[in-house]
């Protein structure tokens, strides 16, 4: 059995001492878990268990904030 180790940058970054998961990661867990992270790319967002990918993902990179 192989041991996931958590990349900082990859697979996550810190933003007041919370952990935010990246897009990457979140996609490569394979399913939704409900808790409305900020880069959910499922669709719809927050729907625990959830396997169905959004058509846009990544555009969140490309807009303005």
């Amino acid at each position: 059995m192989s041991e996931f180790k958590f990349e900082k940058g990859k697979d996550y970054y810190l933003e007041n001492g919370s952990i935010i998961y990246t897009e990457s990661y979140l996609i490569n867990r394979g399913t939704c878990c409900g808790s409305n992270c900020r880069h959910c790319p499922f669709d719809p967002t927050a729907s625990k268990g959830n396997k169905i990918l959004k058509k846009d993902l990544g555009q969140d990179l490309y807009d303005s904030k």
